[in-house]
Formats: structure tokens, sequence, C-alpha cells
């Protein structure tokens, strides 16, 4: 995620430079509200622990790809005569199992997933043609937790973590765009407690977990 995060502000800088360049265009054309639609495929990888009820503890990790669709809503501000701020937000529909505890004999299996995942998000732009421009994005991810099992999640029954991403977006004469964009987040820690109950002694079986996730979307929006 660090190397990510230095890759987008490099990416940044030489935005920047570019917007200095006198033979760029464009930002007028991206002003306006817009919404799209919105195709994804997700990556979810955690990093875990399970511990039993006699205070045992195996470490794994594990993943698994997603399609997820969504809705985007948003503001395009120019700042310049190349550069515009995006502020915007986007929902998305489906759910995405993070963890899965399997156990040997079946009597603590657990899972928990993610679903009703949100982003609201900061978007500096640079157009390069009158009608493309180049992104960088930082946002705020959060997203509701459902377990199955004899389990109780610890915390609140939600889930938030930051996301970066980078992306490009191109616009038709008619209002429609496309928007092509990768990205990751980084969601807190969570813990899984009292799988399959209480033992006798009062030790628990726990799980915990650190989610990250890494993306790729399409979007196909109009510009109002």
């Amino acid at each position: 995620m660090k190397k990510f995060k230095a890759a987008l502000y490099s990416v940044y800088i030489l935005l920047a430079c570019i917007a200095a360049t006198p033979s760029m265009a464009g930002s007028a054309e991206f002003t306006g509200i817009y919404g799209a639609l919105q195709g994804s495929a997700v990556g979810v990888e955690f990093d875990g622990s399970y511990s039993d009820e006699n205070g045992k503890t195996t470490r794994g990790t594990g993943g698994r790809v997603v399609p997820l669709a969504g809705v985007e809503l948003g503001l395009n501000i120019p700042i310049g005569k190349t550069f515009f701020i995006s502020i915007g937000g986007v929902k998305n529909f489906g759910s995405a199992q993070v963890i899965e505890a399997d156990d040997f004999d079946n009597s603590a299996d657990a899972t928990l997933s993610l679903f009703n995942h949100k982003t609201v998000y900061i978007q500096p732009s640079i157009s390069l043609w009158e009608n493309s421009a180049v992104y960088v994005k930082y946002g705020r991810s959060t997203s509701d937790v459902s377990a199955e099992g004899q389990v109780t999640p610890t915390g609140a029954n939600d889930l938030s973590g930051n996301t970066v991403a980078i992306g490009t977006t191109s616009m038709f004469g008619s209002g429609i765009f496309i928007r092509t964009e990768v990205g990751a987040t980084d969601y807190d820690d969570i813990k899984l407690t009292n799988i399959s109950g209480t033992s006798s002694d009062g030790g628990t079986n726990t799980v915990e977990a650190s989610p990250k996730m890494a993306y790729g979307n399409v979007s196909i929006g109009f510009k109002f």
C-alpha cells in the first residue's frame, strides 16, 4: 500500500508539470455535474490469524476476486485552464466475503462478508487535451458487515478504510464519458469472537484479519 501511494504521488507531480505546458487545454469541457454506471473487478485479500479456545494461534492469508456494479454521482470544479477537481461518491451493489473460518469438525465455521460498499472522494484531474483527462483519487470507503455462524463481530457493524487510485476520463461532445480506473483500499482491522460459543474453561475461538482490496473498473456516464 505504501509503494502504491508513493507511485500516486509521483504521478501527481508529473501531472503538475504537464499542466504547466501551454499547449494543454480543456478543463472547461469537464465542468459540471455528472453521473455514471460502473462495473468493477475486485480482488479482496486478508492477512489474519485464527485462535482456538485453547489459545493456539494459526496465521494465514487468503483472497478472492468478485465482480461488483455501482452508481456514481459527482461534480467537476474547474480550478485553471487545464486543472479541475472532482468531488463525488460511489455506491456499489453486491457483496464480497472477506473471512471464512472453516473448523475441521464444522463446529466453529464462520464467515464475514462486506456489502453496501460506499466511497466518497476528492479527485484532482488534469486535462491533457480538450476531451481527455488523467487523475489521482483519494477517498474514504465504508462497508456494512454481515457475519454468519455462531460468531460475534467486535466493534461497530461496519468497516472503513482509505482508498487511493489513478485513472483516465475521455469526454465526448454529447456529454457522454468513459472512465477507467485502478485503485486499492486499506481497511481497518476486523475481529470475530465467540466462534462456536464459549468452552467450559471460558476460552473462545477468535479470528482477526486485515482486509485489503485492489480493483479495476470501467464507468460510462453523462455530464449534465
